[in-house]
C-alpha cells in the first residue's frame, strides 16, 4: 500500500470508527456485527479491520470496500512521468 493511501485509511478509520491508535495497532472500537469493543487493525497494513472475537463473531471488513475512493483514480492522484 502506498504510504499516502495508508495514512489516509488510518486517518479515516480513526475518525469514522473512533479507533484509538496504540503503537502499531488501531483498536478498541465497537464491532458493527456483535457490538463489542473488539474491532482492530494494524496501522502499517490497514487492509482489513477485524473483530477480536474470532470464534464468536468473526467480522472482517476490507478497507478497499469501506473506502473505494481511496484506492480509485490512481492516474489522477499520481501523474505519469
Amino acid at each position: 500500500m502506498l504510504n499516502d493511501i495508508q495514512q489516509d485509511i488510518v486517518k479515516r478509520l480513526s475518525n469514522d470508527y473512533e479507533m484509538k491508535e496504540r503503537g502499531e495497532w488501531l483498536q478498541q472500537e465497537i464491532c458493527p456485527s456483535c457490538n463489542k469493543k473488539e474491532l482492530f487493525t494494524r496501522t502499517e497494513q490497514p487492509w482489513v479491520i477485524r473483530c477480536g472475537r474470532e470464534k464468536k463473531c468473526g467480522f472482517e471488513g476490507h478497507t478497499k470496500e469501506l473506502y473505494p475512493d481511496a484506492f480509485a483514480n490512481f492516474n489522477q492522484r499520481f501523474i505519469a512521468t
